[in-house]
């Protein structure tokens, strides 16, 4: 009986001292720890597509806390002047930290629903961060593929959602959402606030500025999203949104379109 533990003992014995010794091995032996790079965002929105690409190997700090974030995406001067005034207020920032932003293409808002333009957003923020952390250029490169992939398909369903009802024309009142409609198939016409009244069909609402003047009742008003919202947490789900709100006015404008 004595022999049997004492058998047991060295047997529980020589398990720990393995146990150990592979533990120790792991610490030493083992790969560096994923970096964790901080970089600064605008809002919401460019969070989600910058973490998209940067994933686990990528810190997000919202603005104004921008300290010691070694990039900075944002939406551009234009959108976000406040964000800008910030910029200027810091001095000489290095080039290279300022490249993720969406430039200008013409006098259209919100260029982030233009397919090219996004991806081209996306393909500098890619560029960025592999700069920044060449470690991760193959985890980067793969996230990218992935990312740009599920846009285009996000852009080609929105657009076989609403070619099988008849529209000749969307109504807007500002170019707020002109990449979105061009992205689609629609065609766009602006007009003017004082028509609203003798007009038929649909009318995209202006975000900065809601109708609140009288309209038609032969109109359907559609408010369509251009941020992320607590039920809308993606970039993704906010085209995909917005595309269901189309495609429900289109249903309920003119129909389907006659099956040839």
């Amino acid at each position: 009986m004595f022999i049997k533990f004492d058998l047991n003992i060295k047997w529980k014995l020589k398990i720990i001292v393995n146990l150990f010794l592979t533990l120790w091995a792991i610490s030493v032996f083992a790969s560096p720890s994923e970096p964790n790079i901080k970089v600064g965002v605008s809002c919401s929105l460019i969070a989600d597509i910058v973490k998209n690409i940067g994933g686990k190997r990528v810190e997000i700090s919202l603005f104004p806390n921008w300290k010691d974030c070694k990039a900075m995406f944002w939406l551009g001067p234009e959108l976000e002047p406040k964000i800008f005034e910030s910029i200027q207020k810091l001095g000489n920032v290095p080039q290279e930290r300022l490249l993720g932003y969406i430039p200008r293409i013409d006098e259209n808002y919100f260029e982030y629903f233009d397919p090219l333009a996004v991806k081209s957003f996306i393909y500098r923020v890619s560029k960025v961060l592999k700069l920044l952390d060449p470690a991760g250029e193959g985890y980067y490169q793969k996230n990218l593929a992935r990312y740009t992939t599920a846009i285009d398909g996000s852009f080609k369903d929105g657009k076989w959602s609403i070619s099988k009802y008849k529209c000749e024309e969307i109504y807007t009142l500002s170019p707020h959402f002109s990449y979105l409609l061009r992205a689609i198939g629609l065609k766009e016409v602006r007009v003017s606030l004082e028509k609203l009244h003798s007009l038929k069909g649909i009318v995209i609402d202006d975000p900065d500025n809601p109708i609140k003047t009288n309209i038609s009742p032969k109109i359907i008003l559609v408010k369509l999203y251009y941020n992320l919202t607590p039920e809308i947490k993606s970039y993704l789900n906010l085209l995909k949104e917005n595309f269901i709100l189309l495609s429900f006015a289109l249903s309920h404008l003119g129909g389907e379109k006659t099956k040839n």
